[in-house]
């Protein structure tokens, strides 16, 4: 774990052909890799012991939000990338897609509950924050997971998400109870 950088991108894609994609805007940082997990819609120090299952977080997605916008007929790809500290050997470690039809599914079907759940809380508490929901995604054959925050661009008029995976990556989780 430690002998290897790793570095994520984050994709806007469109297909152009049946095997082909064409990448509209990326966005490549270097992540870090944890035996140790924790939710991303809370942040601080509850961590959760997960080995011999790997993390990669990032921290900083409520920063990124802005970074990449995502359309109608349009995908996000996430890949995880591990390089020796030699730089000789590389090797894909996480790869995933998600449609935008998928992604706004899910922030609307959501967004329904938090209505409600709105209505009962007082104003004050709800004013001026953005609602950030977490959509999941499975790699290849169901191995690892990638967490991506999907919110409403700011300013819109219509209520469909921009999801713009300024997100926590986590590969490697193994669960059942996948939302896409």
């Amino acid at each position: 774990m430690q002998k290897f950088e790793y570095n994520m991108t984050c994709a806007v894609c469109t297909r152009t052909s049946p095997h082909e994609l064409q990448i509209l805007k990326k966005h490549t940082q270097k992540v870090f890799a944890s035996p140790s997990r924790r939710a991303m819609d809370c942040k601080g120090d509850n961590e959760q012991i997960s080995y011999p299952n790997i993390f990669f977080t990032v921290d900083n997605y409520d920063e990124l939000l802005s970074e990449i916008l995502v359309r109608d007929g349009e995908m996000v790809c996430v890949e995880l990338l591990a390089i020796d500290k030699t730089g000789d050997t590389k090797g894909i470690i996480f790869l995933g897609s998600i449609q935008y039809q998928a992604i706004k599914r899910v922030h609307d079907a959501r967004a329904s509950v938090s209505t409600r759940i709105a209505r009962r809380t007082p104003k004050p508490y709800f004013q001026g924050q953005q609602r950030i929901e977490f959509v999941r995604m499975k790699g290849p054959a169901g191995k690892g997971i990638a967490e991506m925050a999907v919110a409403k661009q700011v300013g819109a008029t219509c209520e469909t998400p921009t999801s713009e995976p300024g997100f926590s990556l986590t590969s490697f989780e193994f669960e059942d109870d996948m939302e896409v």
